[in-house]
């Protein structure tokens, strides 16, 4: 028998009577794109990160505490401005999801987010060696954010009149596309992890 829950807003975990192993997964949220007034280059946000492990019950509370990251902020329509990193997704103490690396006004592509597997190693019974996510488009050309398979996947950047699509990742969420229209922004990171879109114009 297997009992599964799953989290989209911050809460608490109960431990299911009669448990010996509970694996645990985590995407943190996705950072947010930048912004120009005019057009330059505008690297996309990383995707969130991924992390997964196998714990022993009687190494866990009763309860824990879940939090999901809130999703890092794009850059205001009209501002040359960065984005905001993404908020990071944790189960107690335990095991913590890093949230995605904004985009960059002049930088060209947001990394990804570093691991968060050496927090969980005293208690955690196996780590699952997938921690990934997708590194933001790069500005300078335009080019498509990263794809990954299980973390968020990175925004799309842009440069001047050119933008590219979102990278897309099979198990978590896809990036946002970049925008060069004018007044627009790029679009938002798709749940769980997307990096958002950057935006010239």
């Amino acid at each position: 028998a297997a009992n599964y829950q799953e989290f989209l807003t911050s809460g608490t975990w109960t431990k299911p009577a009669g448990v010996n192993f509970v694996y645990v997964e985590s995407i943190g949220a996705g950072g947010g794109g930048s912004n120009h007034a005019i057009g330059a280059t505008l690297g996309g946000a990383s995707g969130g990160e991924y992390v997964a492990s196998i714990f022993e019950s009687s190494s866990l509370s009763a309860t824990e505490t879940i939090t999901i990251g809130a999703a890092g902020a794009g850059a205001a329509d009209g501002a040359t401005a960065d984005g905001s990193v993404g908020g990071d997704s944790s189960f107690g103490s335990l095991l913590t999801a890093i949230g995605g690396n904004p985009g960059i006004v002049g930088q060209l592509y947001a990394s990804i987010p570093r691991s968060a597997l050496a927090e969980t190693t005293d208690t955690v019974l196996i780590s699952i060696p997938s921690t990934q996510a997708g590194y933001g488009g790069k500005g300078n050309v335009a080019g498509v954010g990263g794809n990954t398979i299980y973390g968020g996947a990175g925004g799309g950047g842009a440069a001047g009149s050119g933008f590219s699509a979102g990278g897309t990742s099979e198990f978590g969420g896809d990036g946002g596309a970049a925008s060069a229209a004018a007044d627009t922004k790029g679009g938002n990171g798709s749940v769980p992890g997307g990096g958002g879109g950057g935006s010239s114009n």
